[in-house]
């Protein structure tokens, strides 16, 4: 039992560790994926290692984000694991002046080497989002919305 409970805290610290993405704390997001992972949301498809590096460009720019994550459900087998993870996401660009939030599920893929869980794939579902205007309501440009 105390593996299994050391275990789930691993995973669950790497799931909650998404928010060192809002704290630029680049160096601490590297840690939570293997050297070989790789990650697929609205913005980006590829490694790891280079979707930290578009996101602290990213954070240099106009635009905000915090994540709010929930507690996974895990399934185990064996060193490897699928974890899912609810998870809202604000964004916010002062200068357009315009914001985001969406609803989505972080769908993980983890393996423990070397005794060290973490991620080795990750995707997101985006179950639903919406605008919000920060300053008061603001045209937005329907082909970019399509997008």
């Amino acid at each position: 039992m105390d593996s299994y409970l050391a275990d789930r805290r691993a995973i669950d610290d790497l799931m909650t560790g998404w928010m060192r993405r809002d704290l630029a704390q680049w160096d601490s997001m590297r840690e939570l994926f293997h050297p070989d992972g790789v990650i697929e949301i609205t913005w980006f498809r590829g490694l790891f290692t280079d979707f930290v590096d578009a996101s602290a460009r990213m954070g240099a720019s106009d635009l905000r984000t915090k994540h709010v994550i929930t507690a996974p459900t895990v399934t185990f087998h064996g060193d490897r694991a699928v974890a899912e993870t609810n998870a809202i996401v604000v964004a916010e660009n002062g200068k357009l002046e315009l914001g985001c939030q969406s609803h989505n599920r972080f769908y993980d893929r983890l393996e423990k080497r070397g005794g060290t869980w973490k991620i080795v794939d990750r995707r997101s579902i985006y179950d639903m989002g919406s605008f919000t205007f920060p300053c008061g309501i603001v045209d937005i440009d329907a082909d970019t919305v399509a997008k």
